[in-house]
């Protein structure tokens, strides 16, 4: 029986801890192929690998947002979870086009849902972004 490739992720975010945080979640299950530490680089990078997802801060120099938008226009379709401590927003980030929204508190329990869910097309607000949404 012939096993599926794991999904390919990038991931960006300007803390290092958080970066090590995140890279030590997904690589049990997922190929994080690029770590990068801005959004800029976060552009290069997605559009030289073509991941099946990316993970990105929101809040780093050239926000993650920001990268986003960029890239909708250059016309990457990879699914965005973005990664937040502040999740006021969470909504109309998902409005300009991301498919989840992660606390940092909710990293460690909810990341990989979060990952799974975007890769399959599926919206997916982490426990703390849903309660600053009711």
């Amino acid at each position: 029986m012939e096993h599926a490739q794991p999904l390919r992720v990038v991931v960006a975010d300007d803390n290092p801890e958080f970066r090590r945080m995140i890279v030590s979640i997904l690589q049990r299950q997922f190929s994080v192929v690029q770590v990068v530490a801005c959004g800029k680089a976060l552009i290069e990078a997605v559009l030289n690998l073509a991941p099946d997802v990316v993970v990105s801060d929101v809040s780093m120099p050239t926000s993650g947002i920001e990268a986003m938008q960029r890239l909708r226009e250059a016309g990457c379709t990879a699914p965005f979870v973005l990664v937040t401590a502040g999740h006021a927003d969470a909504l109309e980030w998902m409005n300009l086009g991301a498919l989840a929204v992660v606390d940092k508190v909710d990293l460690p329990a909810e990341l990989v849902t979060a990952v799974t869910s975007a890769a399959e097309g599926f919206s997916y607000l982490s426990s703390k972004a849903r309660r600053s949404c009711d």
